[in-house]
């Protein structure tokens, strides 16, 4: 599904739009002509279905030099072992998640609790990628002719980064699950999740400019994306949190 010049949607679940697994958070790809990269790769359930979206979409897999995780949680980053492997990209994640995704490791994914919780069937596990490069905070990364800057973006959990783009006529914010549309915030009761931290990010995210707003699940924008910001503003001014998504 094409979103823009230069970004598609090639992966997006139940909290979105039911075009791949109802687990998969969205999954974009980013067309920078000469190659191409993915911004997280979905629960890992059905993979097949992503690559079938990515090449309906126009693309070959094979071109897609990079895939950026937001967070390590599930629904984000379970995909990213099997992608890696039909692409050959280099995973590019925060210097934790990096190192969290190398050894599969479960626990600090909260995949363990989450399970417990019956969120994830039991049988769903994170598995560890072949490699993973850090990345930190204020990294300029080039996706062919495109520009990804990288942005701290903890809260939601430890290790968050947001992207944003530049595409040379607009910039455009993929937040994860740092921000919603409408200003909201998901706060869950595990291990790195953090209120304070939450607010960091966003008034981390009032600095930038950009005028398109794609976050990990629900609706986005193509216009005015700021405003999502500027509610959550509203809210931090007046020394209340943003409010929950509701889910």
């Amino acid at each position: 599904m094409q979103l823009t010049e230069t970004v598609y949607l090639v992966g997006s679940g139940q909290n979105g739009f039911s075009l791949t697994d109802p687990l998969d958070c969205h999954v974009y790809l980013l067309d920078g002509g000469s190659e191409m990269a993915l911004i997280d790769t979905g629960v890992g359930r059905d993979v097949p279905a992503i690559v079938a979206e990515i090449e309906a979409a126009g693309f070959d897999p094979g071109d897609i030099a990079k895939i950026f995780i937001t967070h390590l949680h599930l629904d984000h980053s379970g995909g990213a072992a099997a992608l890696q492997q039909v692409c050959g990209a280099e995973i590019v994640a925060s210097q934790d998640v990096a190192g969290w995704l190398e050894t599969g490791d479960e626990e600090a994914a909260s995949l363990v609790a989450a399970r417990q919780t019956g969120m994830y069937p039991l049988e769903n596990r994170l598995r560890p990628v072949a490699s993973a490069t850090a990345a930190t905070a204020g990294d300029v990364i080039a996706v062919g002719s495109l520009r990804v800057t990288v942005v701290k973006a903890d809260g939601h959990s430890q290790g968050h980064l947001a992207f944003l783009l530049d595409d040379g006529t607009r910039r455009a914010l993929f937040s994860g699950d740092a921000l919603f549309f409408g200003g909201r915030i998901l706060l869950q009761n595990i291990w790195d999740c953090s209120l304070e931290e939450s607010i960091a990010t966003v008034r981390r995210f009032a600095k930038q400019e950009f005028s398109q707003f794609f976050p990990g699940h629900g609706s986005f924008s193509f216009q005015d994306g700021k405003r999502h910001v500027d509610a959550a503003m509203v809210q931090i001014k007046q020394l209340l949190p943003p409010p929950q998504l509701e889910t």
